[in-house]
């Protein structure tokens, strides 16, 4: 008898072999409290989630669109389920806690077509005590092109009992995430209108749910739109066109989908289930990384009013932060401007880059090296702000000079995009900067998806609305502040521009 159960508590239970409309997989979470149905019909997958007795989302498709062959949806059949329970313990650099313990149910389940081209992917599914999370796993095989283009996900999330929403709504997918958040009931919500993610949900009964990503990588950012009266995901597409969302060499993976579930919303900001859900880091030597606090002098127009010497951007200049930073324990110095001008050669106007803008060049009066070896003498290390397209077209040589002058990391700054191809090349800057012993603080950028665990020297990414918008405007309210935590914050850390040290009351 307990044989038995064991083997329902994790498999699939197959009612008729022949039927695919029959076959369901069922999973629970460590605890038993979550449980995920996943079936198919003549439309399809569909899944179903319950927390707590409660279903919290009924009937909802899982789909993938392709160039090359259409929706994945010809008569499915699920073959087979292999499951397990999965456990890691592992260690975080920057995070929510340096050690973790992940425990969940896993299952693989193989999804093959019985007409047409008879493709074939998995869907992997982890169910953990604190949500839920799927993916696409897409096998190299047989007529089937060894790269084909994605033109979109059409997952869909049937939420029950009409929760209350905590959302960024935004016009298109050239954004720098930054906005006020909206709060109605999904009944009342815009429709047909990109919704950012993480999204939060609070069901009547004190139940919460949360929407986002996990282990966004080579792949589009996705985001949320209501249609129709159900929310349906959308994919970032690939730049100057609408039609392609993703390139995928087989085999290839989508980000995980997560549903973070709780009956308590403080728990989604203490879980951990986006970096359980991504790969540990390949360098294996992280002791050069150092996170700590920094000075960054555009927020409070480089203040510095007990001087003899012309400010400017100068080593002089720079040095009075330096000396500040050293007497009070500041680990850090960001070298970012003076009179709206770049600290690096640039011909570009409002910090927009220029044809010539070259970021491993400082302008004529800055002495890199002078400025990194004299604050090392005073154990503060130096750190850069730089535009990402002053920098991704001079990636390699430019960290090798940062590297050289002893720069210890950088703000890169206005990506403003999520598709495949930025995507992967704020990958690819994570990786060389860690070659050259470099941490980075995306800022412009889209939510964390856990990739910190892989790439630990990314300490922050911005895409918030913070407090360097008190500089222009007076929107970052108290109810701003608040909702950051429970929406854009569940993905992960955040630059916050705090640091002023005057103050006024509003006139």
């Amino acid at each position: 008898m307990l044989l038995l159960k064991r083997l329902l508590f994790f498999t699939c239970l197959f009612i008729s072999a022949k039927t695919f409309s029959k076959a369901i997989v069922v999973v629970q979470s460590p605890d038993k409290q979550i449980k995920f149905w996943l079936s198919t019909d003549a439309n399809g997958l569909f899944y179903k989630i319950a927390y707590k007795g409660v279903l919290m989302v009924d009937v909802s498709r899982l789909n993938i669109n392709f160039k090359e062959g259409g929706l994945f949806n010809n008569s499915l059949h699920i073959a087979s389920a292999k499951s397990e329970r999965f456990t890691e313990d592992y260690e975080l650099i920057t995070g929510k806690a340096s050690k973790i313990h992940s425990e969940c149910n896993r299952v693989i389940i193989p999804v093959t077509e019985q007409s047409g081209a008879k493709r074939t992917l998995n869907v992997e599914v982890r169910i953990f005590n604190d949500g839920v999370a799927f993916r696409y796993i897409l096998p190299k095989q047989a007529g089937w092109p060894e790269t084909v283009y994605v033109t979109d996900e059409l997952n869909t999330f049937n939420l029950t009992q009409n929760p209350k929403v905590t959302t960024l709504l935004r016009e298109n997918y050239t954004t720098s995430h930054e906005g006020i958040y909206t709060k109605t009931l999904l009944s009342d919500l815009k429709s047909d209108t990109l919704m950012d993610m993480p999204a939060l949900f609070e069901y009547p009964k004190g139940l919460y749910l949360a929407i986002t990503e996990a282990a966004l990588r080579d792949y589009a950012g996705m985001y949320l739109m209501k249609h129709n009266g159900v929310l349906e995901s959308r994919l970032s597409p690939l730049p100057h066109q609408t039609v392609l969302k993703v390139k995928a060499t087989l085999p290839h993976n989508s980000p995980w989908r997560v549903l973070m579930i709780s009956d308590r919303p403080g728990a989604f900001i203490e879980s951990n289930i986006l970096t359980n859900l991504n790969e540990p880091s390949k360098i294996k030597d992280w002791s050069w990384l150092k996170p700590g606090k920094t000075t960054f002098p555009w927020w409070n127009g480089n203040a510095i009013p007990d001087t003899s010497f012309a400010p400017g951007n100068n080593y002089e200049t720079n040095m009075y932060y330096v000396d500040f930073c050293a007497k009070y324990g500041i680990e850090y110095h960001s070298v970012v401007e003076y009179g709206l001008h770049e600290w690096y050669v640039s011909d570009g106007q409002g910090f927009q880059p220029g044809p010539h803008s070259d970021p491993s060049k400082a302008v004529p009066g800055l002495n890199m090296q002078q400025l990194c070896d004299s604050a090392a003498k005073r154990g503060v290390g130096i750190r850069v702000w730089v535009h990402f397209y002053a920098l991704y077209p001079k990636l390699d040589e430019t960290f090798a000079q940062y590297e050289k002058w002893g720069i210890k990391g950088l703000m890169c700054d206005f990506m403003d995009r999520d598709d495949q191809e930025m995507v992967n090349m704020q990958e690819e800057v994570l990786q060389k900067a860690a070659q050259h012993h470099l941490h980075i603080q995306f800022h412009g950028a889209y939510k964390p998806t856990g990739t910190t665990r892989t790439y630990p020297n990314e300490f922050t990414r911005e895409g918030t609305l913070n407090y360097e918008n008190d500089k222009w405007n007076d929107i970052v309210t108290p109810d701003a502040d608040i909702n950051i935590p429970f929406t854009r914050m569940l993905g992960g850390s955040t630059d916050y521009h705090l640091g002023g040290f005057a103050a006024a009351s509003p006139q």
